[in-house]
């Protein structure tokens, strides 16, 4: 019999982070052989993996994540029984709960971000029990130094760092060509949600600042991903694109298709995402860089984030700070660098088949 793992994500789409990583380990447990069921809150999946029952999702009530919660519970004890070992792996943390009602069975919780902080499960019930599920899961994993340095003193010792990885399949997926600011001199990007937390007010100063710095050249800024979240914080970057006088170079383009994400990528000059500690929310690791990367693009990030690992020396550039003058200087080294960067390096270093097989250390 094939061995079995039992993957929970709050969603398998690659439109989040936690998706990514879910989706792609799940990809590449299948190859490897394994038997694997997915269980997700929005009904996501992936092909060729068996569909377990839906998962509360973070933002339910408390009722209806117990109530959600119970039901998953009585699914995997009527799973059929093998002689092959079984894995249960959370890749979301308000999920991780689930393994304090599973037995026996080999748990392995993986630690991404924001949601280590337990004051951020929305209710004291959740945030108890996930500091209960931090003492029981069997192996707890974080992507980066970073994310591992903001769990508590208590776990930390406990925790193993496994840094996220990139598919060389993002070079052979369809995608569109862009043909916005074709003949500038600096083409930046930067991917994510439009909120706080990303740090895009920062990065529009740190670009203003850059190109004020160079007044012979032109540029472009171009911030991808949905403007949903905070039409509040929207409104704030609009503003302050146009008190800059940018609005031929900044540009907000909400949500894309993946399609459209692949042409941007290729349509940059660098790659650039500046986050900020947003009351306890926080960058993890910034899968963004290495997808950037893959497509030989350099990054930008700050320290003080995840990017400390996600980035290397022949892949970017760790900005001082994230002031306007910190960012410019980013900027200005990661155009000029003292020698040429080798980013298609660094991401087949991070490739998803070599971070799936460090994980397996921890399976059954």
């Amino acid at each position: 019999m094939k061995p079995r793992l039992i993957y929970v994500c709050q969603s398998f789409l690659e439109t989040n982070g936690w998706g990514r990583l879910a989706q792609s380990m799940t990809q590449e447990a299948l190859q490897a052989g394994y038997e694997v069921y997915t269980s997700s809150a929005d009904g996501s999946a992936v092909q060729g993996a068996k569909r377990g029952p839906p998962i509360f999702d973070i933002h339910d009530s408390v009722p209806k994540k117990i109530l959600q919660a119970i039901k998953w519970l009585v699914w995997i004890r009527t799973l059929p029984k093998h002689d092959a070992s079984t894995t249960l792996h959370l890749f979301s943390e308000p999920q991780m709960c689930l393994a304090l009602w599973v037995g026996r069975m080999n748990s392995v919780g993986t630690l991404c971000g924001t949601y280590v902080d337990p004051h951020q499960h929305g209710s004291r019930v959740f945030s108890w029990l996930f500091k209960k599920s931090l003492d029981r899961i069997d192996h707890l994993l974080a992507i980066s130094d970073y994310t591992r340095s903001r769990v508590e003193s208590r776990w930390r010792d406990r925790i193993q760092v496994i840094p996220l990885g990139v598919s060389n399949s993002l070079l052979s997926r369809p995608w569109k060509q862009v043909t916005q600011h074709e003949h500038v001199d600096y083409k930046i990007l930067s991917v994510g949600a439009v909120k706080p937390r990303k740090g895009f007010l920062e990065l529009i100063h740190g670009f203003h600042a850059f190109m004020q710095a160079h007044p012979d050249k032109t540029g472009a800024l171009a911030i991808l991903g949905s403007t949903k979240g905070s039409q509040e914080y929207t409104d704030l970057l609009q503003k302050t694109i146009m008190e800059l006088g940018e609005e031929k170079n900044i540009f907000l383009t909400g949500s894309v298709q993946d399609s459209e994400l692949y042409g941007w990528y290729r349509w940059c000059d660098a790659f650039a995402l500046t986050p900020i500690d947003d009351g306890g929310g926080f960058e993890g690791f910034g899968l963004v860089y290495l997808e950037a990367n893959l497509f030989g693009k350099p990054c930008l990030g700050v320290t003080s984030t995840g990017a400390t690992q996600a980035i290397g020396p022949d892949s970017g550039v760790i900005a001082s700070g994230i002031g306007s003058e910190a960012l410019a200087e980013g900027f200005k080294k990661l155009f000029h660098p003292p020698q040429p960067f080798d980013p298609m390096a660094w991401a087949n270093i991070h490739s998803w088949d070599k971070v799936f097989s460090i994980y397996t250390k921890f399976y059954f």
